[in-house]
């Protein structure tokens, strides 16, 4: 049965899932999209009750006329799940929407503005937190690593004011007027995410031949290009963070070898810049013929005390 659209037409946003849209059109359509679905029921249309069922997805694309690409965009990413969030005000002319924007980090760069937190703030003034998105698109997000994925989360870690420098974030602040603190250290946190998806780093830190020494002292050298050494600063506490990433991943590619296994990065997902095998991403473990509970000392809860 081919559905008639709604009487009042709604625009669907870049990104916008299909629970925001629904909302929005019955909304302009005065009603409620619980009532409009059961409306449907009794006229006989199969709709399931799960939000993102496909059925259900294909309805209000018919309630509202809108193209067969409209909420296609993958609900996972390399194994990463794509999350909702809510979208820029200025795109969405103001209307409150949530979606899923994988090509983005935390900046709308057509209307510079934070769009990571509320309230969402003007970025014109803070040119180098409109280069650090342009640098996460190109060099993040083209390889599929997503705005709150593992190595941007702890690239957020590392960002942090303290390290940074008390003294330094204030003089940002005065500069340009912003008082949120995760934008003015969003340049540090693309820096440490693409440093930490970077295949020549990874390999290095990671690779259990090399002494432990070495390995440390490239992280503190690649940290120190990020968050120069001065007073105020506390780069040696990022050291320390991505050290326990970099010990644990070797653990695991030294257990891979020693198995002859691939590598089981089921919570980090970092190996896979290194070209390293692993079939958690995929599920693929029946192409093996084995399941990964066989490898569940690989994991990264293994607490493991020696240097690697």
């Amino acid at each position: 049965m081919r559905l008639q659209p709604l009487p009042v037409p709604t625009r669907v946003y870049g990104g916008e899932g299909v629970v925001s849209y629904s909302h929005r059109l019955a909304a302009r359509n005065h009603s409620q999209p619980g009532e409009i679905e059961i409306g449907l029921r009794e006229r006989g249309v199969r709709l399931s009750r799960a939000r993102c069922a496909a059925e259900r997805i294909d309805v209000w694309r018919q309630l509202g006329n809108l193209h067969p690409s409209a909420f296609t965009t993958p609900a996972r990413i390399n194994g990463d799940a794509v999350t909702d969030r809510r979208l820029c005000l200025r795109c969405t002319q103001g209307n409150p929407a949530i979606g899923r924007l994988p090509h983005a980090g935390l900046v709308c760069l057509r209307h510079k503005r934070w769009i990571g937190s509320s309230p969402q703030v003007d970025l014109r003034a803070y040119s180098a937190a409109l280069t650090a998105e342009r640098h996460y698109r190109s060099h993040l997000a083209a390889r599929g690593v997503l705005f709150d994925s593992f190595a941007m989360e702890l690239g957020r870690a590392c960002a942090n004011s303290v390290f940074i420098g008390i003294q330094e974030i204030e003089r940002r602040r005065q500069h340009t007027d912003i008082e949120t603190i995760a934008a003015l250290v969003y340049p540090e946190q693309v820096k440490f995410a693409r440093m930490l998806t970077s295949r020549t780093f990874l390999e290095y830190v990671t690779d259990p031949a090399r002494e432990a020494n070495d390995r440390r002292a490239r992280i503190t050298q690649e940290i120190t290009k990020i968050l120069p050494v001065w007073d105020a600063s506390e780069s040696w506490r990022v050291t320390e963070r991505i050290w326990e990433v970099a010990r644990r991943l070797a653990q695991l590619r030294r257990e891979s070898l020693l198995w002859g296994t691939p590598i089981r990065d089921s919570y980090y997902n970092l190996l896979r810049f290194i070209g390293r095998p692993d079939l958690v991403i995929d599920d693929k473990w029946d192409d093996y013929g084995i399941r990964p509970s066989t490898y569940s000392r690989g994991d990264h809860t293994v607490a493991d005390n020696s240097p690697v």
